[in-house]
């Protein structure tokens, strides 16, 4: 995820070319606008390209402005990318970001829907929901320990279903979808 330095008052602000018309046009312009995600080297965007837990973890940490956090111990430290080591370990020590069961963090694993959730739950701060299930079409596919995260998230409007109500948990999440979840999240604070 290419990462740049808020533009000053001289520079304008480089509108991706790879937008125009894009369902989520407006929530990436203001993304890039005020320096939460930047577009590539080449002007595009990609909006379809999965985020992975590295790059979220770092737009989180952009949005939230968290404090640093210690140095994170997740088994697969040295393969986080030093551009994300300090958002990961400020997500992890505030409770927002944990690791597999095998203490390891993946970072450039692409991130789920369902890891989303739980994300943008935890960072909004929301109160558990019931642990009843959802009201999505693919219910069944969505794991017994996201339910509170997702539920709270959905009633919190920051995650919806997809086409035909689905949710699609295992989905990864693409840049645009965590642009709008972000600009979601803000709104609520």
């Amino acid at each position: 995820m290419p990462i740049t330095n808020e533009p000053t008052s001289e520079q304008p602000i480089p509108v991706p070319t790879d937008i125009a018309g894009h369902w989520a046009e407006q929530e990436i312009v203001g993304a890039v606008a005020k320096g939460i995600i930047a577009g590539y080297p080449d002007g595009t965007f990609r909006p379809n390209l999965p985020v992975t837990r590295a790059e979220f973890a770092s737009l989180l940490d952009r949005v939230l402005a968290l404090p640093d956090g210690n140095p994170s111990d997740f088994e697969d430290q040295g393969d986080i990318p030093a551009w994300a080591s300090e958002a990961v370990a400020a997500v992890a020590e505030a409770g927002i970001v944990g690791g597999y069961p095998d203490r390891s963090f993946c970072p450039g694993a692409p991130l789920s829907r369902i890891e989303t959730a739980a994300l943008m739950a935890r960072a909004a701060r929301l109160p558990a929901m019931n642990t009843q299930r959802t009201s999505f079409a693919d219910d069944d596919a969505i794991a017994e320990w996201a339910l509170p995260f997702i539920n709270a998230a959905y009633e919190a409007g920051l995650v919806r279903g997809q086409s035909l109500n689905r949710f699609n948990p295992s989905a990864p999440i693409t840049r645009a979808e965590a642009v709008v979840l972000l600009s979601r999240m803000a709104s609520l604070r």
